[in-house]
Parts: structure tokens; sequence; C-alpha cells
């Protein structure tokens, strides 16, 4: 045992002795909260056992006393009334009494051989039987005597309670016996009042044990088992079976009656919780054992892999993967190098993004470059036409020129904006045909197409004039050309659409293709104003803004624009 405690790693001992500790300690702790719940689920099912009991026992006694207490006024009511002068005043009073209590079937007068002497029965319909009540009620007269009639006298009549009175014939006082005959319908409402569970069941024995009620089937196999059972235990109560259910069966009397009453309580559902609850027990523990045993594993993993998982994150890096970071853990000194070696990450991580931001400044500062080697080349062509124009005497076309070169380099300008109002886009384009227009000597028109509702738009500058001055360029022919700039909101796709037309001589697809990898291809040079353009859209605005060309070969040319509508470099648009 030494030697193989003594080759056992460090995780392999903490593992061992956690376990060790962890399962003594729920074992302890199972076994003692168990005894504990059964101790208490037993007292709870006795206890409530006989409180149900005791109510029952309760219900019926005052059921008992309510039919004595109805027999004593009725013999009060009728003892100064002669049986034979008064018996239809003596029936009308028994009849009221049956009137306001359903469990009441006959009330009779018998002699001291029990035949009847005035009843409200049908003449003959109660004779037999009653002897022995009469008799027992005459030799008691303090006591009431209930007797359990045969199925043969009555269907609807079940208990016949005697008690000793006199009867007037004339001057004469002769003792009787007044017998009431009560069916079970106040008996069997008690029962259905009370919840004993699915197997539960009250039976009424008198003291021959003769079945006087049942909430069983009569003549049932549980039935007659419930009165074996009683037969044992007179008095009491404890646990029982009765097939596949688990009772707990009270014995006890009604007073005045000699009857026992038997309760059997169903306390399957007592018994099937505490299995479950045993079954629950188990899997607890059981599941407590995986977490404890995964718990000492993650404590001893947690001491001999640290290293490990370190060495790893140091591959990655080697491998040119800076996105990850080492998961600091394990000991103190370990936790400590994980930190410093994630500092050294982030620092790394800095230093890369930093040069990669230096790298996009310096292509836009580039763009920016590109962007102003237009206007040099504009103002020269422009300032050459004024001279032109002014040598043929054309003041008003001079003037008319000045002034909207003067609009288009203000709104160019734009106080070094970088983003300007749809409106002023449209504005500094309208200025450029304006001069390009006299340049040309008219030989070209233009129509401008633009929604109002774009128009508040704020978008990139110089988008629309170098597309402009390409129509203007390739579109002028022997024929009077015609340039067309549409603009409109596209809100399916969230963006700003521009189209820039033009008549002429068109292009093939071959060379649309071409045009189209001279934008997108970083090797190949093109034109200074498309390709900048185009550059200048993917730089700001990314992979939602884009270029399009389509054309009708001797026909038509468009160029097709669309920028994004919302664009964090433009603060948001309408």
């Amino acid at each position: 045992m030494k030697r193989f405690l003594r080759d056992l790693s460090i995780g392999q001992s903490v593992l061992l002795a956690v376990m060790a500790l962890v399962s003594a300690g729920v074992l302890l702790t199972v076994a003692v909260q168990y005894v504990f719940y059964l101790n208490g689920t037993d007292a709870l099912i006795e206890r409530q056992s006989r409180e149900i009991d005791k109510q029952i026992v309760l219900n019926y006694e005052s059921y008992v006393n309510s039919v004595m207490e109805t027999m004593n006024n009725l013999q009060a009511m009728t003892r100064d009334l002669d049986v034979i002068r008064s018996r239809d005043r003596i029936r009308e009073i028994w009849t009221f009494a049956m009137d306001n209590r359903k469990d009441i079937v006959s009330v009779s007068l018998r002699d001291a051989a029990g035949g009847s002497i005035l009843s409200t029965d049908l003449p003959g319909a109660l004779a037999s039987g009653g002897a022995s009540g009469a008799a027992a009620a005459l030799a008691s007269p303090e006591i009431f005597v209930f007797e359990t009639l045969s199925p043969a006298v009555s269907d609807a009549a079940a208990v016949r309670v005697y008690k000793a009175s006199s009867c007037r014939a004339g001057q004469d006082l002769l003792p009787c016996v007044l017998s009431v005959t009560l069916n079970l319908r106040t008996i069997g409402d008690l029962a259905a009042k009370t919840d004993l569970g699915e197997g539960g069941y009250i039976l009424l024995a008198d003291e021959d044990n003769s079945l006087v009620f049942s909430t069983l089937s009569e003549g049932s196999a549980a039935a007659a088992e419930a009165l074996l059972l009683a037969e044992s235990r007179h008095f009491g109560g404890g646990r029982a079976r009765s097939g596949s259910r688990s009772l707990y069966v009270m014995v006890n009397t009604v007073s005045q009656t000699r009857w026992r009453i038997i309760l059997g309580y169903d306390i399957t559902p007592f018994v099937e919780t505490r299995a479950r609850s045993l079954l629950v027990t188990v899997l607890v523990t059981a599941f407590v054992f995986l977490l404890s045993a995964l718990a000492a594993g993650i404590v001893s993993l947690r001491i001999s892999r640290p290293l490990g998982r370190l060495e790893r994150a140091m591959e990655w890096v080697e491998n040119g993967d800076f996105g990850i970071s080492a998961e600091p853990g394990g000991q103190r000194e370990v936790a400590a190098l994980a930190h410093a070696f994630n500092r050294m990450l982030e620092e790394i991580r800095s230093l890369m993004e930093r040069l990669v931001s230096e790298q996009r400044d310096k292509r836009k500062s580039e763009l920016r470059a590109l962007q102003n080697q237009i206007n040099p080349h504009f103002l020269y062509n422009t300032l050459d036409s004024i001279v032109w124009l002014a040598e043929n005497g054309r003041a008003a076309d001079v003037i008319t020129t000045v002034v909207a070169l003067a609009r288009f380099f203000r709104i160019g300008i734009s106080r070094g904006d970088q983003f300007i109002p749809v409106s002023d886009e449209i504005e500094h384009v309208r200025n450029y045909l304006t001069i390009q227009k006299i340049r040309y000597m008219d030989r070209f028109v233009y129509d401008i197409e633009v929604e109002e509702g774009i128009l508040p738009r704020k978008i990139m500058k110089l988008v629309l004039q170098p597309i402009v001055e390409n129509a203007i360029n390739h579109g002028i022919g022997d024929d009077t050309a015609r340039v067309t700039i549409r603009g409109f909101a596209d809100p399916a796709g969230g963006r700003t659409v521009f189209e820039v037309a033009n008549t002429g001589y068109g292009l093939t697809e071959g060379r649309i293709a071409e045009i189209m990898e001279t934008l997108s291809s970083p090797e190949r040079r093109g034109g200074v104003g498309l390709r900048n353009t185009y550059q200048r859209l993917k730089m700001y605005y990314g992979e939602g803004a884009g270029i399009e060309i389509e054309s009708v070969p001797d026909e038509s040319t468009t160029v097709r624009i669309w920028i994004p509508v919302d664009n964090p470099a433009e603060g948001g648009n309408p």
C-alpha cells in the first residue's frame, strides 16, 4: 500500500484524496438525511391517518346522534296521542319527519313481540323481523338498539333503530317500541365527502361482524379482506397491503351503536414518493460521485497541464496566429508567466494595427494626390478656352465660363470636407457641364434628373465629375451627343444610385471586362478619373459601393454608381 501511494503522481494523489473525502461525506450525509426522512414520513402518515379517522368517526357519531334526537322528538310529540283514535295525526307527524330527513324509510310502533301496531309502510311491507330488536329495546329502555337488516327485508332499508316507548290506547298506557328504518343515503354521502385515496375505503360492521355499509363492492375480495383484517385488529391502526395498494388501516367504534368503523387510508402515493425519493437520492449520490471525480480531475489537470497550454499557445504564435491568448491558470508562477505572454501578444497586435493604420492613411493620401491631379489639368484647359473666347470677342461666354469655374472650384474645395450633400455634387457637375459645353461649342446637350429626396444626403465629393468627363470625351462625335445624369434612391438595397449615360459608339463586352479588371486590379494602370473614383469609393465605403458599366454598341453607354445610405464616415444619412 505504501509503495502504491508513493508511486502516485501529484495529480493522482489529489484525485484519490478528494474522492475519498467526498465519498465519505456524501455517504454519511445521505444516510442520516434518509433516516430522518423515513421517520418523518412514517410519523406524517400515522398522524394524517388518525386525524382523518377521528373526523370520520365524529361525522358518523353526529349522524347517529341526530337519528336518536329525531326519535326522541317523535316519541315526545306522539306520547299523549291515542294510537287508535289519533293514528292519522301520528302518521302525519311521522311523514313530516320523513320529508325532512331523506334517510328515514319508515317509522312504526311495535309491540313486545315485534309486531306492527302502527306504521307508515303499506300493510305487511315490514311485518317480518323486529322481534329481537324490540325485545332488546324493552329490556334496556334507556338505550337505542341498532339492527342491521337482511337484504331480503327491503332493498332500500339497511338499518333499523329501536327505542322503548309507551302507547296510549284509551285509558291504558301500554309498553311498546318506536322503530325507525333507515337507508344508507346519508351514510354514503358522508363517506363520499372523505378523500381516502384511490384504494381507500370505509366499512361499517355491526357487533356480529355483519357488513352494515361499505364503499367497496359488496361481496368483493377487498371487502372480505377488510372484514378479516377488522376481526384480527379490534382497535387501533397499522399498515396493511391490499393487492397492489399500500394502506393504513384504522379500526374504531361508533358510540351508541356497537358498530365498528374500518377506515382504509391509501398511502400508496406516500410509499411511491418515498421510493422515488430513494431512487433520486441514489441518482444524486451517483451524480455527486461523478461530479466529485470530475472536480478532482480538474484540480489534477490544473496542476499538471497549465504549462502544456502555454506551450501550445507559443506554437500557435510561432505559426503566425496572433489572435490567440494563453489562458492563465495553474499555480501562481505559471499564471504570472501566462499573463506576461499575453501582454507581449497584446503589444505585438497593437504594433501591427498601428502599421495597418499608417498604411491606410498613406493610401488615402495617395488618392487625395490623384484627386488633386484632376483640377490642374482641367484648370489649364478651361483657361485656354477662356483665352480663345476672349480673342474671338465672345464676352458673354467668357463671363459665363469664369462664373461657372469659380463655383466649380468653390464646391470642389468645400472647406476641406471629403463628404458633401448630393445637391452640392450635382451643382458641381452642372458647373462643369456649363464650362465644357462652351468649350466644345455646343456639340452636346445634357439632362440632369435627380430625386428631391436624396439631395440632402451626403456622399464623397467629386464622384460624378470624372464619370461625366469620360462621358463627354468618349461620347462626342460628328453628331450632337447627349449626356444624361440621373440620381435616385434604392430603398430595397439601402443605397443611393447615380447613372451617367451618353450617346456614342458604345463599348463591346470585351472592352467593358477589360475596364472593370483595370479598376479592381492593383497591378493594372488605367485612366486617372474612373480608376481614382473606383478606389476612393472602395476606400471610404468598402464593399457597399461599386461601379458597373452597361453599353449598347453604336448607341449608348451607361456607368452606374451605387453608394450605401448608412456610412459611419458620413455621420449617417436621412
